[in-house]
């Protein structure tokens, strides 16, 4: 929050193959904040362009109806950065850090002045959850890893 308080969440975070291996996709499930509110989904697509050796990311909100795509690469060993210009002439920098086997902190925050400064606006610590038992609430889902947020 800008006042610098913090909200917890729980939530999952599904990530798998798609496209026959070419690109990965991510799915969002944020458990409601409050009474009556609903769960959050969103979901984002990364592709990896060999040519620029670039990747590439199409996040989809469908309950604010936006959509972002990002760009970006390594950042070092354990670390994954992309970055997007906002309609508001902001802007947002996702990142994968300290990337481990088992778990990841992704950060996603923004800067008002091209980059010079940030602003955290949200940090997840991710770490896997294990077991043949799990499946997806949305049929077949999607394949791949579930995390905890």
């Amino acid at each position: 929050m800008k006042d610098g308080t913090v909200t917890h969440r729980s939530g999952e975070f599904i990530v798998g193959w798609v496209l026959d291996g070419r690109a990965v996709q991510d799915l969002w499930i944020v458990d409601p904040s409050g009474a009556g509110k609903d769960r959050e989904v969103y979901t984002t697509v990364y592709y990896f362009e060999p040519k620029s050796r670039a990747w590439h990311a199409t996040f989809v909100d469908p309950e604010s109806a936006s959509v972002l795509s990002f760009t970006g690469g390594a950042a070092g060993s354990d670390r994954l950065v992309l970055e997007t210009q906002n309609t508001n002439s902001k802007t947002t920098r996702w990142s994968f850090n300290d990337i481990r086997p088992d778990s990841f902190v992704w950060r996603d925050e923004q800067s008002s002045d091209g980059g010079k400064t940030w602003r955290l606006k949200s940090e997840n610590h991710m770490k896997r959850r294990g077991g043949p038992h799990l499946r997806s609430d949305l049929g077949a889902g999607l394949p791949g890893r579930w995390l905890l947020l």
